[in-house]
């Protein structure tokens, strides 16, 4: 069974979580899927800009995904709903200029 998740995608600037720059909706196989094959599918939706990613969880609060187990959560979390929202924030440099930790680990996993 292909378990396709629908995403909405709402994108600010650092700083600002009442101006929404930009809002995409897509829909991704999750059953295998892992944060690193998001972060892509997130990079070529956006020519490669480089985001902070949150989604705001049942009272309300913003939670950061920064691991396989936040994205895990955040999936847990909204699988009773119809579409998964999560809130992008630029990061201040706008665009993947360096390699960070994450994207290094990312890389190591492809290649494996």
């Amino acid at each position: 069974i292909n378990m396709s998740t629908n995403f909405k995608v709402s994108v600010f600037k650092p700083h600002n979580d009442e101006e929404c720059l930009e809002a995409r909706r897509f829909s991704m196989n999750t059953e295998d899927c892992n944060l690193c094959q998001f972060q892509e599918k997130l990079k070529n939706i956006f020519n490669n800009q480089s985001f902070e990613i949150f989604w705001k969880d049942s009272d309300g609060d913003k939670i950061s995904i920064k691991s396989e187990d936040d994205f895990t959560a955040c999936l847990e979390e909204q699988n009773q709903e119809s579409v998964v929202k999560l809130i992008l924030v630029k990061e201040s440099g706008g665009y993947v200029s360096r390699r960070g930790a994450y994207d290094s680990l990312c890389n190591q996993r492809m290649n494996n």
